[in-house]
């Protein structure tokens, strides 16, 4: 939103345009916003995205702008679709590499699967292609959840956050791909503290939205399945726990923290 608020003065703080109907010149500046994005996310990545949280951060950051310019001010729905879409074959072809994967292919595979797990959340939150794209989350998930149990080290702690962004739009997933809570029970169980911290805090950020979305819809009839998937994730409240108990003040205070929370809020 602030990106879009510099360039279009109709963008509002709650992420909508006040009108449908722009001028040339911000039409024009939204244009070159869109271009610069897509230079950006094509640059080829370095290998410190896996250990720089800033760096992923950011390309979720733009790559939602990216969308969002697409989608909304353009109209071009279908320009995201085909943007996931080639996301996902070079994502799969990445992943799918027989030889062990060099660093600049941990690189390049980290940075594809955060934009195309950010282009999936975006397409969700959407809802205009509600269901469309089932089929790639279906496939995305097991994939990365692979990766993050037998991947590089480095490599498990970057993709872990990409876990709790498919799931917090498809609770499904922890039904239908039961790998992602064994991904989940592996991070935990690391023997890196890198690993474990990030896990908790993905664990975290999953619970807290499933209750706020829970709260945000009452007793409606889709309150059952965001309690379901709450229920679903709470068969790692123990391992969570240790994980917890086994995080050095130094080291994951804010993860732990932001976990207890979660745990406290099972009970």
């Amino acid at each position: 939103c602030d990106a879009l608020s510099r360039v279009l003065p109709r963008w509002s703080e709650n992420g909508a345009l006040y009108q449908a109907a722009l001028p040339e010149v911000e039409l024009g500046a939204c244009a070159a916003l869109q271009g610069r994005l897509a230079e950006v996310l094509n640059r080829r990545p370095s290998f410190s995205i896996l250990l720089e949280r800033e760096k992923l951060l950011f390309v979720r950051a733009a790559v939602e702008c990216h969308c969002t310019l697409m989608a909304v001010v353009f109209n071009d729905l279908a320009g995201v679709g085909t943007l996931v879409e080639d996301s996902m074959g070079r994502l799969t072809r990445c992943a799918e590499c027989k030889r062990e994967l060099s660093v600049q292919q941990q690189a390049e595979l980290c940075h594809e699967a955060w934009m195309l797990c950010t282009m999936l959340e975006f397409l969700h939150a959407d809802g205009r292609s509600e269901g469309s794209f089932n089929g790639t989350v279906e496939k995305v998930a097991p994939l990365l959840a692979a990766l993050s149990q037998g991947g590089p080290p480095a490599l498990r702690v970057a993709l872990m956050p990409c876990l709790g962004l498919l799931i917090s739009g498809h609770g499904q997933l922890l039904y239908s791909t039961p790998c992602l809570i064994d991904a989940f029970r592996c991070g935990l169980a690391s023997e890196s503290k890198a690993l474990r911290a990030r896990t908790a805090e993905t664990l975290a950020r999953l619970f807290a939205a499933e209750e706020a979305g829970a709260a945000a819809r009452g007793r409606s009839a889709g309150a059952v399945a965001a309690y379901d998937s709450v229920q679903r994730l709470a068969e790692l409240q123990a391992p969570l726990l240790t994980a917890l108990l086994q995080s050095s003040t130094s080291g994951a205070s804010q993860a732990s923290s932001v976990a207890s929370a979660a745990v406290s809020a099972l009970s």
